[in-house]
């Protein structure tokens, strides 16, 4: 035990400590690459992965330099180091070049709606919200093996996919624990990679007993359960850095809407309507402002206003314990405190 936990400190660095590892004070040669004008080296820099990056980065000082003096290795370094230590964790920081995880960094529109994304699709990489993140179809991972029974792929074709493992944790606002580790594929990819072997007649990657009932409910089933069990493995909470003004927001909810659906909750309405108030609601409650389109929501509504008066007033909230239960999980990552 005395030896492990000498090898952890001696061996091991996490994404957010990367400044205090030291270069490598050998001769390592940048070769000719040393020799190009910095803007053109980061042309080049620009579209490798993080992984490669800091492969660069370590060769020597003047690696060292030129590697951080990237715009989107320095920002997302700084602003966004969980994602990167998410990518590493689930074995995706290859596949991503760093221009496009940048670019999310400083989009704030979901891709999916004109709503802000508070959160990360990680297969994708792509900006999302709370409510895409639960609702949308191509928001959903599935187990690699039951990607290859749905979609009748074989083993050739699985490998044009970028697939993961799970993070053991606890999930969404549920709290949904998941204990083992698990090869997923993006549900998106996987439909995209079955049409485009369909239509091509591409028999080499499908197999051969696949009956077209099956991959129509594969291609076309309704994935919109927001039930599903393994939503969430594959996002993480990701600030939005305004590359005008350098401000950085990871995004608010509004706990009068919050207050509004568990008081709705309280009162037990039914009857016709009632559903479609109370599914109102609750998309309410799960979108995500900026600050600056939070002032805005707050002039329209009448939940932010009540519990405005009440702090004036200096009366308590009778559902502010239960506000604060639901913490800020309200963009449905995991909690990363609790990964190994």
């Amino acid at each position: 035990m005395a030896a492990r936990d000498k090898l952890i400190p001696q061996l091991c660095y996490h994404w957010h400590k990367a400044d205090s590892k030291p270069a490598n004070s050998s001769p390592s040669s940048m070769g000719s690459f040393i020799d190009l004008p910095l803007k053109m080296s980061h042309t080049i820099l620009w579209d490798l992965d993080f992984q490669a990056l800091e492969a660069i980065r370590i060769l020597n000082h003047r690696s060292k330099a030129v590697v951080e003096s990237l715009p989107a290795f320095r920002d997302v370094t700084a602003h966004g180091p969980g994602v990167l230590k998410a990518l590493t964790a689930i074995s995706l920081i290859s596949w991503l070049p760093t221009f496009q995880v940048y670019e999310e960094l400083c989009t704030d529109c979901c891709t999916t709606c004109d709503d802000f994304g508070p959160s990360l699709f990680l297969p994708s990489c792509s900006r999302c919200c709370y409510y895409g993140l639960l609702h949308a179809s191509h928001r959903r991972v599935m187990k690699c093996y039951a990607a290859k029974l749905c979609f009748k792929l074989l083993d050739a074709a699985m490998r044009e996919l970028s697939t993961f493992r799970s993070i053991p944790g606890t999930y969404s606002e549920e709290e949904k624990v998941h204990s083992r580790r698990h090869q997923l594929v993006s549900v998106s990819a996987a439909r995209t990679l079955t049409i485009k072997l369909t239509y091509n007649g591409d028999a080499l990657h499908m197999t051969d007993d696949i009956q077209s009932s099956d991959l129509r409910r594969g291609l076309f089933a309704n994935t919109q359960n927001s039930n599903d069990p393994d939503r969430g493995l594959a996002s993480i909470a990701f600030s939005y850095l305004d590359p005008q003004t350098r401000r950085v927001q990871p995004g608010v909810c509004c706990g009068g809407c919050e207050d509004e659906y568990l008081r709705w909750n309280e009162e037990g309405h039914s009857g016709a309507g009632s559903y479609g108030k109370l599914l109102n609601l609750s998309k309410r409650r799960d979108k995500a402002y900026l600050e600056e389109e939070f002032l805005r929501h707050f002039e329209e509504c009448e939940g932010a206003k009540r519990l405005w008066e009440l702090h004036l007033q200096g009366k308590p909230n009778p559902r502010a314990k239960r506000v604060i239960l639901r913490g800020s999980n309200c963009d449905g990552s995991p909690y990363l405190e609790k990964w190994p």
